[in-house]
């Protein structure tokens, strides 16, 4: 056990204050692809200049969670609203878990799960920190902001100076697996997207943090003399920077998300009738500019378009499946055969927090879901309405602005996938519920106070912290075997190599990605598809079969194994095979006339 005041609780502390800076610089990338491999640095240059792989962020935020826990007295472990948002957080942990009920591709399940076990176990360890010295309430905002605003600036490196370099490092990670359409908007638009994968998490982690940055620098301002000097400089060099890199993601959600999270503070003010009206009007046009610069932009509203089809999918699978959902990564077969648009675009996800669980796990992953997201800005909102003017731009209004324009984003964007973005939004989320009790009372049973109840939680929460940090390195350990397999083909189809890699040393990249990921598809998939490129097509046959079987419904394996038995002359079961495919994807404009 460890006092707040003491030397080991500082470390801890330092160490969730490191995770902070981290969660944007080092975790911008997206969890829940396993088709693509992750980036790992090779030296330590690399360790400090790359973004590590996602799901390596379980590792950290279980290792903080075991270490809060060894440090920690006999203080409740859910005490508060911050302990009850973290309650609510293990609560989406087990609607998770619902997800493996009907998923067909175990790979979707693992990665969803280990990510929520990290997500979850950053906001019991932040919560009980927090709760134990509410002091480094401050330190962890400020870090934030100074993370916030690095990232902004690598964003503007980028756009001026590094853009050219950086979108090269956009290219497929994966053999056969590519982005041209992604490569060739990025080029076009010119979109910064900085530490992270996509300019579209960007604009959220921007929406979460800008609000935060503009209010600590206006009372930072107040240390300097003369106040209104310092004010009248820094506030709009940190809202130039931060406002011009959103700006630059061109990120129509999160200008939506914005416009929103503007409407319901202003109707939230304490603001006679008339000029509440007044308000009302002004957003009203501002809307109408928006959606007419949307239209003439030669972006145009197809995005926002295949939004709204995505959800309109997301809620049919979720009437279809109301109690256990499709399954973990089975949204991305189901919108293939569902989907109203005729286009060979097929999303993983609906793009949408509460849509994804509703869909992928049922109607207790949609009300936890919901729970996570609303319960925080429902504390917030409440508080908010009772505040006089002057304290309506203190830190944990601002933290509040961000949260509820970070969640109108994140209906609309794949904000749940990023650790980087989600990690931040739980952490402020603790900033501003941090101190308060809960807004209702209701009596526990008296055994749940017991010195034993207490015990078993923290036991189960030391599992949870093990869980994340262990699952964390078995994943990232068949992630890297995956990834060498990737980068040893690439390296065989590259003309401009020194020395192409023999056959033998593919089989063994092959063999290490399949030993520490049996369950996965995706090795035996490239493997296929380079043996078929080699001319060994018995082998390449045998792949996509062993791909198929753990992965029945992937609509690419289907295509493959068809084309495959077209060029060798089998005739029937490639015609069985590709008819398949166009069930499963009837609307893919290339697969109407294959095998016909």
């Amino acid at each position: 056990m460890s006092k707040p005041s003491s030397p080991l609780f500082s470390i801890v502390f330092i160490l969730l204050l490191l995770i902070t800076a981290a969660l944007p610089l080092k975790f911008g990338a997206l969890t829940g692809v396993p088709e693509t491999g992750g980036m790992y640095p090779t030296n330590l240059w690399e360790a400090v200049f790359i973004a590590w792989p996602p799901m390596g962020f379980p590792l950290f935020a279980g290792a903080l969670l075991v270490l809060t826990v060894a440090i920690s007295g006999r203080q409740a472990v859910f005490a508060g609203a911050g302990g009850a948002y973290a309650g609510l957080w293990l609560v989406l942990l087990g609607a998770t878990l619902i997800g493996r009920i009907n998923a067909s591709t175990a790979d979707f399940v693992y990665l969803q799960v280990i990510h929520l076990a990290g997500l979850s176990a950053l906001a019991v360890a932040a919560a009980w920190l927090l709760r134990q010295d509410p002091a480094w309430r401050g330190e962890l905002q400020a870090m934030v902001v100074i993370v916030a605003v690095v990232v902004a600036l690598l964003g503007v490196q980028q756009y001026f100076f590094g853009f050219d370099e950086t979108l090269a490092a956009l290219k497929s990670q994966a053999y056969g697996v590519s982005s041209p359409e992604v490569v060739a908007a990025f080029l076009r638009d010119r979109r910064i997207f900085s530490t992270f994968t996509l300019p579209n998490n960007l604009a959220g982690y921007l929406l979460l943090t800008l609000p935060l940055s503009l209010a600590v620098t206006w009372n930072f301002c107040a240390r300097i003399e003369p106040v209104k000097v310092a004010r009248l400089v820094f506030l709009p060099l940190m809202a130039g920077l931060l406002g011009f890199v959103l700006l630059m993601t061109r990120s129509r959600a999160a200008f939506i998300s914005l416009g929103a999270a503007v409407a319901v503070f202003l109707v939230m003010l304490p603001l006679a009738r008339r000029y509440r009206w007044i308000l009302m009007g002004m957003i009203g046009l501002g809307v109408a500019a928006g959606f007419v610069y949307i239209r003439y932009s030669h972006r145009g509203f197809s995005s926002l378009v295949a939004r709204l089809d995505y959800n309109w999918v997301a809620l049919k699978i979720f009437f279809h499946h109301p109690w256990a959902g499709t399954g973990w990564g089975d949204f991305f077969h189901d919108y293939m055969r569902l989907k109203t648009l005729a286009s060979a675009e097929a999303p993983h996800t609906p793009h949408s927090f509460i849509m994804a669980y509703a869909c992928e796990t049922g109607v207790v992953g949609l009300l936890a879901a919901g729970a996570v997201m609303l319960y925080p800005l429902y504390c917030g909102l409440r508080r908010f309405r009772s505040l006089p003017w002057r304290q309506l731009a203190a830190p944990e209004q601002a933290i509040l602005f961000g949260l509820t324009a970070w969640s109108f984003h994140s209906l609309l964007d794949v904000n749940l996938q990023s650790p980087g973005c989600t990690g931040t939004a739980i952490l402020l989320a603790l900033c501003l519920l941090d101190g308060r009790e809960l807004e209702w009372r209701f009596r526990l049973p008296a055994w749940l106070h017991s010195g034993a109840a207490r015990l078993t939680a923290r036991g189960l929460l030391l599992l949870l912290g093990l869980a994340a940090l262990v699952g964390s390195m078995a994943m990232m350990r068949g992630d890297y075997h995956y990834a060498e397999l990737n980068r040893v083909l690439r390296e065989c189809c590259n003309p401009d190599a020194v020395r192409r890699p023999t056959q033998e040393e593919v089989r063994r990249c092959f063999q290490a990605a399949t030993k520490a990921m049996p369950w996965s598809p995706f090795p035996w998939g490239v493997y296929g598809r380079f043996l078929g490129a080699a001319g060994d097509w018995s082998g390449a046959e045998n792949c996509y079969r062993e791909a198929l079987r753990r992965s029945p419904e992937r609509v690419s394996f289907y295509y493959e194994l068809g084309r495959l038995q077209q060029r060798i002359g089998q005739r029937e079961a490639a015609e069985r095979n590709l008819r398949r495919a166009r069930e499963l994807f009837p609307n893919h404009p290339g697969l109407r006339g294959d095998g016909e």
